[in-house]
């Protein structure tokens, strides 16, 4: 097979640019299709302090030495080539000049042209405005793979996946500014306003770091009343475990407010987190809640696990103590004496420490607002594993991640509150809530339909204060003592925790009551309550009363004191000596009416009043006029034989619209007169 060799015009031109960036833009393009590329040899300076460049072959480097025991299997490039050019500045510094060099030997390679230009790395590499797109990409989240898709989709280069995950990493480096990572994560965390708390140990190695969001503690002390607590695994190469700490807002959103890096998952780790995040004021949740794990054992112990579980949640609903007592004697039946060890560890481990703060009896005399269960803590697990991507982050990398995290939450918040404050919905527009409609959540409002409709039955239970208790919203009770009183909801109904965030003051402004007006309620003449006219004031109401009313006048024989229906009119039954009158059908000449005749024509407009011919204008003649009459008749015979026809063999299976119906009588209006212009 025959060697691929270098073209005659191998060397680049000589000439002069205007600045050096533009000499070598000039000589890369001239390299790239004809199989090498140019790098930077080596430099100097004349003495009359000119710059001198000379560019090589990106093959010029001298290969390894292969005896050298390495401990990496690695290539090279380097094949010693002497292919070099000259590269002048101009004594003014304006212009550069390139240069062949005058000894035949830098003229030559001493190897073959590669097949493509993408064996170069100097050709591959991404300009000023890909690497600007690949860093602002990596600092969204965007995955490598997708990164690469996007730029060669908009842009010419030919960047392989690796020059995308190097640039990746040289924009990791740039924005450590030279420090270590974690020195970056620390000086970051001041920087971006974040509050955060560092425990380090002898050695002053980090133990522990808890940060947080200042919008997300400007969430949480709006919303101070719950907050959940849970662990998640895999976040950072170090194998940390991540403390979530998620709060709940009025709209039933939950939220991110803090995170932990713990060393441990100790009591004094989760001491240690809790307490600094106490220390901002007046941060003391009402309600705080971590996920029960201690039941999870006893899955391989009892033998029908389904059964079980169900006897459990029986007992977390107990409604108070004496149904408690109930379902735990049933349980003790159902199992006792065969699972005597399992029983024993459920009521010594759970139940008796633990009842206050997972049974319904104990949980409802605490607000909750119907927040009973961790899962929420377990959707962020999933929200920002979707965002790490991997476990093998340091902190630095990993908190950039949840930062993007929980700058899109914070923003969908806002954005939902906001929304709630602007809508109404639809179903809750009575007047019942006209005073805290913007105010209040629409979950609370629809929480509070949910205990109007209740007034809808016919028996309503006693009132135990319990929904009021553990969700912070008026019961059925008082809802049916406001309507009693027509009185609308107000914000002091709800707690502090359905209150929507926004700025200003609340102010109670009722609609004015209804003035019946007693004068206009008695009359039988007042106008309806939606006329805008004015009302009659009352003395002219008393005047109008007083006021004899006019005599009627009979519009048939023109007598004041009747009407034309009254029986005392005497010509009541005229009408029925008349003769019927004429018919539009044609009638002899002799025994019609000339003025008859005259009026039934005229008033056809297509007629017209006059008869245009060449001599100029006169009047119709007896005959045309009787004759367009007998016409006008058996066009109107036609057309409803024609529609009666069309009736009888499709009733109603193909209606049309005006559109069709106008263009048929278009279609036949142009069909008759063909015929009579024939």
């Amino acid at each position: 097979m025959a060697q691929a060799t270098f073209p005659d015009d191998v060397l680049p031109p000589e000439g002069t640019y205007d600045s050096r960036e533009a000499l070598l833009a000039a000589i890369k393009k001239w390299a790239a299709p004809r199989g090498y590329a140019f790098i930077t040899g080596r430099s100097s300076r004349s003495t009359s302090g000119r710059q001198i460049i000379t560019y090589a072959c990106d093959r010029w480097c001298r290969p390894p030495s292969v005896s050298k025991d390495r401990q990496r299997k690695t290539t090279t490039r380097g094949t010693n080539c002497r292919f070099s050019i000259i590269a002048k500045e101009s004594l003014d510094k304006a212009t550069w000049s390139l240069r062949h060099r005058p000894d035949g030997r830098f003229h030559l390679h001493n190897h073959e042209p590669s097949w493509h230009k993408s064996a170069h790395p100097v050709h591959r590499q991404l300009s000023d405005a890909d690497k600007s797109t690949v860093s602002r990409l990596t600092n969204a989240g965007v995955a490598p793979k997708d990164i690469r898709t996007y730029i060669r989709q908009n842009s010419n280069t030919i960047a392989t996946q690796q020059d995308i995950y190097n640039r990746i990493a040289d924009s990791k480096r740039e924005l450590c500014e030279g420090q270590s990572t974690i020195h970056a994560f620390a000086n970051q965390l001041d920087k971006e306003g974040f509050w955060n708390r560092m425990r380090l140990d002898s050695d002053d190695r980090i133990t522990a770091v808890l940060f947080a969001h200042p919008e997300s503690l400007a969430y949480l002390q709006a919303y101070p009343d719950l907050l959940f607590l849970d662990y998640t695994y895999k976040t950072n190469k170090y194998g940390m475990p991540l403390l979530n700490m998620i709060g709940v807002d009025a709209c039933q959103r939950s939220f991110c407010i803090a995170f932990a890096f713990l060393s441990g998952e100790t009591e004094q780790d989760y001491l240690w987190a809790l307490d600094r995040l106490r220390s901002l004021p007046p941060l003391l949740p009402a309600d705080i809640r971590t996920p029960p794990t201690r039941i999870r054992g006893l899955q391989q112990g009892l033998a029908d696990w389904n059964e079980f579980f169900n006897h459990w949640h029986s007992i977390m609903k107990s409604p108070d103590e004496k149904a408690f007592d109930q379902r735990v004697q049933e349980v003790e039946r159902r199992y006792l004496p065969q699972y005597i060890e399992e029983v024993g560890y459920i009521k010594a481990n759970c139940l008796d420490p633990y009842k206050e703060r997972l049974v319904r009896a104990w949980v409802d005399q605490h607000p909750h607002f119907g927040n009973v269960v961790t899962w929420r803590v377990e959707g962020i697990h999933g929200l920002l594993k979707s965002h790490l991507k991997k476990s093998t982050l340091d902190l630095f990398e990993a908190w950039r991640a949840m930062k993007h995290t929980l700058l899109n939450q914070l923003a969908e918040l806002q954005s939902n509150q906001a929304s709630q404050q602007m809508r109404i919905p639809i179903e809750l527009s009575g007047s019942l809530y006209s005073t805290i409609r913007g105010w209040v959540s629409h979950e609370a409002l629809r929480k509070v339909e949910e205990q109007r409709k209740l007034l809808l039955k016919k028996h309503l239970p006693i009132c135990t204060d319990a929904f009021s208790r553990s969700h912070g919203l008026p019961c059925a009770h008082t809802l049916k003592a406001l309507q009693e009183q027509n009185q609308p909801l107000r914000l002091e109904h709800f707690h502090t925790h359905w209150h929507l965030n926004r700025h200003g003051v609340h102010r109670l402004l009722l609609e004015p009551r209804h003035r019946p007006d007693r004068i206009a309620a008695g009359s039988s003449t007042s106008r309806p309550q939606s006329s805008a006219q004015r009302q009659p004031s009352a003395f002219e109401t008393v005047q109008a009363t007083a006021r004899p009313k006019a005599q009627p006048k009979c519009s048939r024989c023109h007598q004041i004191g009747h009407t034309m229906t009254s029986k005392t009119c005497p010509q009541r039954y005229e009408e029925l000596l008349k003769p019927p009158a004429p018919s539009a059908q044609a009638r002899p000449l002799p025994t019609t009416s000339s003025s008859a005749v005259s009026e039934g024509a005229r008033s056809t407009s297509a007629m017209g009043k006059r008869c245009d011919t060449a001599n100029g204008s006169r009047d119709w003649t007896k005959e045309e006029m009787m004759a367009y009459l007998d016409w006008s008749k058996a066009e109107d015979d036609r057309v409803e034989a024609q529609v009666a026809a069309e009736m009888e063999r499709s009733p109603f299976s193909s209606r049309r619209g005006m559109h069709d119906i106008w263009e048929a009588a278009a279609a036949d209006s142009e069909a008759q007169q063909a015929i009579h212009s024939q």
